[in-house]
């Protein structure tokens, strides 16, 4: 497609995610014609057709691959869908984005990747908070724009809890690979986007409610699971990455904080307060005010929620891969290694507790 064009791209699956949160970030990004809807329940997607102007809505995705003359999908549902259609979308040539977890495998992800390499195709997974301006301003930071130089980054340390899933969930029979699917990839890809492929991890695992094998080893898992895990990740170079996760909180919750080899430490709390200790502010704002020891900073209010939260901003940037034949990131490849990790996490997980669980 040439660098005029717009991306005509269709989602797969208008539930309500999709609906508050991609839908309208696709319809606020000028390089995408949203050109139909699928859903298998046909009033959602003629709902969201309507709401967000697509031409047409289908309750076969299959009839809409064949009729449409598009260049990409997005995708929004459970994992197994997202492996089945975009094995089918990569194979007819269409750029992919696919809402997070891609799949619920590592092989089948693996498989997504190769296919993707193999037919030339952008991909991409949904993760919003590498893209949401809180932490595009604290990476901005690292990276060293601006007069001020925060150092080489050497430690984080990550907070990311949440009140769910304590059940499994797409119809799987693991509630500790679904919560780490569900949730704990966030955490994981920042770590890789900063530091790259890990040495070794390490996972002190707590179960909340019961014992630890009445809690985890009955497939039907009639009761709720709380967890909460204590993970390090040793990376080259002696960087170290440490999260704390878990599905136990009474809300949500995601702290960062980054740790400089010359001190300097960038501190974001609840996804919004970001604290800079050791800085100055000019390439945060870009104003030319003088340098601080400490500089507190939050996004406007003014700034669109979908913006703030980063959806708005990863559907950018592989509405831009498509259109410069580019990359954006995570691709599917990028996120092989994240589950890599979420493999090894659970197969501590799953070791502390004398359990098999398959990948």
């Amino acid at each position: 497609m040439s660098r005029a064009d717009k991306v005509r791209v269709a989602i797969v699956g208008c539930g309500e995610h999709a609906v508050r949160n991609l839908l309208p970030s696709i319809a606020s990004i000028g390089t995408f014609a949203l050109v139909a809807a699928a859903d298998l329940d046909m009033e959602r997607a003629t709902l969201a057709s309507n709401q967000y102007g697509a031409a047409r809505a289908y309750a076969d995705y299959q009839i809409m691959l064949d009729r449409e003359h598009l260049d990409a999908l997005v995708l929004c549902g459970p994992p197994d869908m997202h492996y089945k259609v975009a094995s089918e979308a990569i194979a007819r040539g269409l750029h992919v984005f696919v809402e997070k977890p891609p799949t619920w495998s590592t092989k089948e992800l693996h498989h997504l990747a190769v296919n993707a390499k193999e037919h030339c195709v952008v991909t991409a997974v949904g993760h919003n908070f590498r893209y949401a301006e809180p932490y595009q301003v604290m990476n901005r930071i690292v990276s060293g724009e601006g007069t001020d130089q925060f150092g080489k980054l050497v430690n984080i340390d990550m907070v990311f809890l949440s009140t769910k899933p304590r059940r499994p969930l797409w119809g799987k029979d693991s509630v500790i690979r679904s919560f780490l699917l569900a949730m704990a990839l966030h955490p994981v890809e920042i770590m890789i986007s900063q530091f790259g492929l890990p040495i070794s991890t390490t996972v002190n695992a707590h179960f909340h409610g019961g014992s630890d094998r009445q809690r985890v080893s009955s497939p039907a898992m009639e009761s709720e699971t709380m967890m909460l895990l204590m993970i390090n990740v040793l990376f080259g170079d002696r960087r170290v990455a440490t999260l704390v996760t878990g599905n136990c909180s009474d809300r949500f919750k995601i702290d960062i904080r980054f740790t400089s080899d010359s001190g300097k430490l960038l501190q974001l709390d609840d996804l919004w307060r970001l604290t800079y200790e050791g800085g100055g502010v000019s390439h945060v704002r870009g104003s030319g005010l003088p340098t601080k020891w400490s500089l507190n900073w939050t996004p406007s209010p003014l700034d669109s929620g979908h913006v703030r939260s980063g959806y708005a901003g990863e559907l950018a940037a592989f509405a831009t891969a498509v259109i410069t034949g580019g990359r954006t990131h995570p691709s599917f490849a990028e996120e092989v290694a994240v589950y890599d990790v979420v493999d090894a996490i659970e197969r501590d997980v799953a070791a502390q507790l004398m359990l098999v669980t398959p990948l």
